[in-house]
């Protein structure tokens, strides 16, 4: 008997679907505010002389720089994410994962913090907490990171059982509809012998079974659409 069954679907989801599946909206009011404010102050990188309000503005702008590396990042991780399977190509995937985060975040860390002392606070660079700024941020990326793949991957495992499940359903369902298929032509070519035998040996056994007969087969299709 053979059966046909559905192929099954792409075990990686499209970014668009993990998108609208993923509720990260409170990590990012989390933990972009927190990047802003935790960073400066362990690197060193802000200065509390300064007036009230010129600091204000100097954290709307590590605000932004949160905000940036934090979105491209997670671009970053979106589009990955379609590329490769945690279950298939692991050690591909870490490596993959870890270059990308250090080669948009190392340069844009550079970048923003460049601009820092040159354009805000007229200072030179202090390379010293440009490269604690720059490690601190690629630490912090990597630790987000790590959550959104968890996720990913809780969220892959459980689409892959309900694929499973549903695989096994189907074929389930197209064993029973061949079976089905089967018991017809077998009860016909039955009830035909026995009626054949029937009417030479007893005409009125014959009605009588030619009748019931008619009655199965009125359940029958009835009946057939129905799973029981």
């Amino acid at each position: 008997m053979e059966i046909t069954l559905p192929k099954p679907e792409n075990s990686l989801p499209k970014r668009e679907e993990q998108t609208q599946k993923l509720n990260d909206f409170g990590l990012r009011i989390v933990l972009i505010p927190l990047f802003a404010f935790a960073v400066p102050n362990l690197t060193g990188l802000i200065d509390y002389h300064y007036p009230f309000t010129t600091i204000l503005i100097h954290y709307a702008y590590f605000f932004l720089i949160s905000f940036s590396i934090y979105f491209g990042n997670r671009f970053l991780l979106f589009e990955l994410s379609d590329k490769f399977n945690w279950f298939f190509s692991p050690f591909r995937k870490v490596l993959t994962l870890i270059s990308g985060v250090m080669l948009f975040t190392i340069p844009i860390t550079i970048f923003f913090i460049s601009m820092y002392y040159l354009c805000i606070v007229n200072t030179e660079i202090n390379w010293q907490v440009m490269r604690n700024v720059t490690l601190m941020n690629v630490i912090c990326v990597i630790f987000v990171a790590h959550i959104y793949e968890t996720v990913f991957l809780i969220k892959q495992t459980e689409s892959e059982m309900l694929k499973a499940e549903k695989l096994e359903r189907s074929k389930a369902e197209a064993e029973l509809e061949a079976l089905k298929n089967q018991i017809d032509p077998h009860f016909i070519f039955n009830s035909l012998n026995t009626l054949s035998h029937l009417i030479e040996k007893n005409p009125a056994k014959a009605k009588q079974f030619n009748d019931t007969l008619a009655d199965v087969y009125r359940y029958i299709l009835q009946n057939k659409g129905r799973n029981l």
